[in-house]
């Protein structure tokens, strides 16, 4: 995984901006071969899951809390 600050970074910057139609648009995922403008969490975990399953965990079992709600 690469995060990249496309402020700092005028490659990182010309990348995001062919994928999001001449935006800078944050975040930006690129996984595999599938590219994501400021996607969900959804979307982001089932890209990451399909392409690049070894940078998540396992999927948790139904009905079991991986958050806990704070206040």
């Amino acid at each position: 995984m690469t995060e990249v600050n496309i402020w700092e970074e005028l490659a990182g910057a010309a990348v995001v901006r062919e994928i999001a139609g001449g935006n800078e648009t944050v975040p930006t995922l690129v996984v595999g071969d599938q590219s994501l403008v400021n996607p969900s969490t959804r979307s982001a975990v089932e890209a990451i899951r399909t392409y690049a399953p070894e940078l998540i965990g396992p999927v948790p079992e139904r009905g079991a809390r991986r958050w806990r709600r704070t206040r």
